[in-house]
This record gives structure tokens, C-alpha cells and sequence, in this order.
């Protein structure tokens, strides 16, 4: 198991139609001095705490994935109004141990026109 590495993901939200490349940035632990991103065969991002994503590990600190496609009732607003929906985002190098940094990814209704 690998430590909660400090990490931070841009973009921090995107269209609950899914699709957005995030990349996560991790630091060198302080004490342990290891690298967040040692890729371990299994990298994988986590999102609302069961839907998983595919990841590719850049380099020992950054990581890339594509969200999928929000498919909570919470996601999915009308025309009149804009849904937001704030979900956890997390991830694994092993496909097992998952992080718990309580990051969270924002996703929200294309705007209709």
C-alpha cells in the first residue's frame, strides 16, 4: 500500500458527459522521500467512489486519466437550470489501495443553447 500522497488535479471540473483529461500532480513524501507515482501495472482514477478510470503514469509525479461520464441523477439537469455534482476523486497505482486525499472533481451540465 502506498501512502496518501499530497496531489492536486487540473482541470478541477469538467461536462458530466465525461471525457476530461485531468492530470494529477504528486509530491515527494517528506518522510519516506518515494515518489507518489510509481506505477505499479494496475493505475487507476476513482471517481465518486466507484466508478473507475483507466490512468497513465507520465512520470513518478504526474498522472493522467479520463472522467467518465457522470451517471448520478444528480448530474443531469434541464435546459432551465445547471447541475453540479461534486464527486471524490481518487487514485491507485495498484488497482487496489486507493488514496483518501478528499480531492473532488466538479462536474456540470454542457451549457444549452
Amino acid at each position: 500500500m502506498w501512502s496518501n500522497a499530497a496531489f492536486e488535479l487540473a482541470p478541477r471540473g469538467g461536462p458530466t458527459l465525461g471525457g476530461t483529461h485531468v492530470f494529477i500532480s504528486g509530491r515527494r513524501n517528506p518522510t519516506s522521500g518515494a515518489q507518489p507515482f510509481l506505477d505499479l501495472g494496475d493505475a487507476r482514477c476513482r471517481f465518486h467512489g466507484s466508478v473507475t478510470s483507466p490512468a497513465v503514469v507520465v512520470n513518478r509525479s504526474l498522472l493522467a486519466c479520463v472522467t467518465p461520464a457522470c451517471l448520478s441523477p444528480d448530474c443531469h439537469g434541464t435546459p432551465a437550470d445547471s447541475a453540479f455534482l461534486s464527486v471524490s476523486i481518487e487514485v491507485t497505482m495498484d488497482g487496489v489501495y486507493y488514496t483518501n486525499s478528499g480531492r473532488r472533481f466538479t462536474y456540470h451540465t454542457p451549457a444549452w443553447r
